[in-house]
């Protein structure tokens, strides 16, 4: 029997516009509604304002902070998965990242089909359209 799988509401944070855009198409493209940002100001204002099932924030890139971003939408966004995503996937970055409130991390350069799996996993193991959370 197939596990159904139900959208997610995903923010993204990536300071590169051609890769935002790039996630995006592929999310959108697997049925999930996504919103995009490039700076974090933007990302604490969203998640300040919506709800996420999951929010995928780039940590440790040139011209963003590190893995504290983390920290600050784990509070605003308690019930929401977190995957921290790094070029600079040293073992430091994603312990602090572990530590500041990711439950997942993405490596880059990211794997566009294995990607895919993941996201469509997280949507597979979600409780139930009328409820909020995933069995984690």
């Amino acid at each position: 029997m197939l596990e159904e799988v139900y959208p997610l509401k995903i923010l993204v944070i990536e300071h590169d516009k051609d890769m935002l855009e790039l996630l995006e198409d592929e999310m959108r493209d697997i049925g999930h509604d996504v919103t995009k940002v490039c700076r974090y100001s933007s990302a604490i204002l969203e998640a300040s304002e919506n709800d996420f099932d999951l929010i995928i924030a780039e940590v440790a890139s040139p011209g963003l902070t590190g893995p504290e971003i983390l920290a600050c939408l784990r509070r605003l966004q308690p019930d929401a998965l977190i995957a921290a995503m790094t070029c600079f996937g040293t073992e430091r970055t994603i312990q602090e990242s572990f530590r500041e409130g990711a439950d997942y991390c993405i490596a880059k350069p990211i794997q566009m089909e294995s990607f895919k799996d993941f996201i469509s996993h997280l949507a597979r193991v979600r409780v139930s359209p009328q409820t909020t959370g995933f069995n984690r």
